[in-house]
């Protein structure tokens, strides 16, 4: 404990640049994913176009972002306002926004 009182400066300092570098890595990260991956609401878009359904008609959505051994898809799941019983689930390539799998229950 006294050793940490003696160097409080030196480890509060290198904490503060471990959390800097960590932002920034972080932020260039975030960035990654933007450049190659579509967004939610795409997947969205991408998905209502196989089903031929227009966006309005929609009343429940769930859209989430899964990845495994570096894939990634999106898994949109919906309901239409006039048939709420009904749900609609799709697997989108997060990167191209082709259809990988569709299922209506």
């Amino acid at each position: 404990m006294e050793w940490l009182k003696r160097n409080f400066k030196t480890v509060a300092g290198a904490l503060i640049i471990l959390i800097l570098i960590e932002a920034v890595v972080s932020w260039y990260l975030i960035g990654q994913f933007r450049e190659h991956y579509l967004s939610g609401d795409e997947a969205l878009t991408a998905a209502l176009s196989d089903a031929g359904i227009s966006r309005s008609a929609v009343l429940n959505t769930d859209i989430d972002l899964e990845t495994e051994r570096g894939q990634a898809w999106y898994v949109v799941t919906f309901s239409l306002s006039d048939a709420p019983g009904t749900v609609y689930r799709y697997r989108v390539d997060a990167e191209t926004g082709a259809i990988l799998s569709a299922q209506q229950d």
